[in-house]
């Protein structure tokens, strides 16, 4: 038997192992947090527009990163031919065009981060998503938070540090890295984000993720709060298909009565609270709920936003219809259309076919949903905002474009079956 300091020695370099194994993994672990914080932030939040070139090396370097531990595991993907074509499309576009406003810097940075979360495991993508949605859903508890303190008395937003930038109207807003208020005092929560449109988006997903995909049913409450507090008319429409959906699909009898008494009591303490502030501080929250509603809906042609989404979405199908199949490519934002669509943006710029294949790989990505309730709420969420290149979306396209492998493992066995007959009669036997 061998002396006790030779088994203890013996023994050491497995402990080391197991510690560094255990370090690596939690590393990796802490990594994906700060990609997915990266990745919140670099779509489209204020620091976005303030740091944008800073982000973007962020973003392709922690991408970077992750490539490098996945290819030292030997576990790295290789993009296929979807992932090749949503990749070069943006480029071929711009060339084909002969664009010379095109904004071929931009068209780069997002092929490299399209192939670059291409060669990452679907396992890891997905991890990322799911830590985006769980960060997002910390900004919504604190968007709820201050967007209550200012409701209560806007006073306070004078407490935090003020920034201006000229780019934007109003061009001045209060910026607490957790929390942005414009300072035009609309009374609309748009926590990080430059406007209260971009918040929904990210709000939407989150809210698909955390309580269709996770099943956690008890947090749609908070979602519903976050996006009564952005007052906005893509916000209301999810809230609907989401309640709708839970209603129908996830909850048995007992499930939709406490859905049914949770409605009550919310839609009686929105009352109580809309009395006091109008009383307090003369803010009708009934009527800027109806404005973004029922008031579109009566007189569409007498809302500003409206003319303007409608007049971009008017002119976005024009070029596309005279450039169907490339589009005139991504341009400069000083020659860009200003549309507020993630579909006008992709039907002027790439034409019709890219823009089928991008809602295809988009839609995969929220296969929890039926497509009763799916496709209505992906549309809804890609027409409320323009974030055809963001990184959310380049995220949720690269993983949904992952989903749709089963449609080639069927295509594979249909086609074998063809070849040899005699396998499929001897599989029915």
């Amino acid at each position: 038997m061998a002396p006790e300091h030779f088994r203890i020695c013996y023994n050491l370099p497995t402990q080391n192992s197991n510690l560094r194994i255990w370090l690596k993994g939690d590393l990796y672990g802490w990594l994906k947090w700060f990609i997915a914080i990266v990745f919140v932030y670099r779509n489209n939040s204020w620091l976005a527009y303030e740091f944008k070139n800073p982000l973007n090396f962020a973003v392709l370097f922690v991408i970077g990163i992750c490539v490098y531990l996945e290819s030292r595991n030997r576990n790295l993907n290789l993009p296929g031919m979807p992932v090749l074509l949503i990749g070069l499309w943006p480029i071929a576009s711009s060339v084909l065009a002969l664009n010379e406003g095109a904004n071929y810097l931009s068209i780069c940075y997002s092929m490299l981060l399209i192939f670059g979360l291409a060669m990452i495991p679907k396992s890891v993508l997905e991890e990322i998503l799911d830590k985006y949605a769980r960060f997002v859903l910390l900004l919504v508890v604190i968007s709820i938070g201050f967007g209550c303190l200012f409701l209560y008395d806007y006073s306070f937003v004078r407490l935090f540090p003020e920034f201006s930038n000229p780019a934007f109207c109003p061009p001045s807003y209060h910026n607490m890295i957790i929390y942005t208020e414009r300072s035009i005092n609309d009374f609309r929560s748009q926590s990080i984000f430059w406007e209260p449109g971009a918040w929904t988006f990210n709000m939407a997903f989150s809210a698909y993720w955390i309580v269709v995909k996770n099943q956690k049913l008890k947090l749609l409450p908070v979602y519903i709060v976050g996006f009564l507090l952005a007052f906005s008319t893509t916000g209301f429409a999810l809230i609907a298909i989401l309640l709708l959906y839970v209603f129908v699909f996830r909850t048995k009898f007992w499930g939709k009565f406490q859905i049914i008494l949770g409605v009550l009591a919310f839609v009686g303490a929105m009352i109580l609270i809309g009395q006091l502030l109008k009383e307090k501080n003369s803010i009708d929250i009934f009527k800027m709920i109806e404005l973004q509603t029922s008031g579109k809906l009566a007189n569409p042609n007498g809302n500003q936003s409206f003319d303007e989404r409608m007049a971009a979405t008017k002119q976005s199908m024009e070029i596309a219809n005279d450039n169907p199949f490339f589009g005139i490519g991504r341009q400069s934002e000083s020659e860009a259309i200003f549309v507020t669509s993630s579909i006008s943006e992709l039907m002027y710029q790439y034409g019709y076919i890219y823009l089928v294949m991008f809602l295809l790989a988009y839609f995969r990505a929220f296969s929890k949903f039926n497509v009763i309730f799916g496709l209505p709420f992906v549309l809804i969420m890609l027409n409320g905002e323009a974030y055809a290149a963001g990184s959310l979306t380049s995220l949720l396209v690269v993983f949904g474009v992952n989903q749709n492998t089963w449609i080639l493992l069927k295509l594979k066995k249909i086609i074998c079956n063809i070849r040899d007959p005699r396998a499929k009669l001897e599989a029915n036997l």
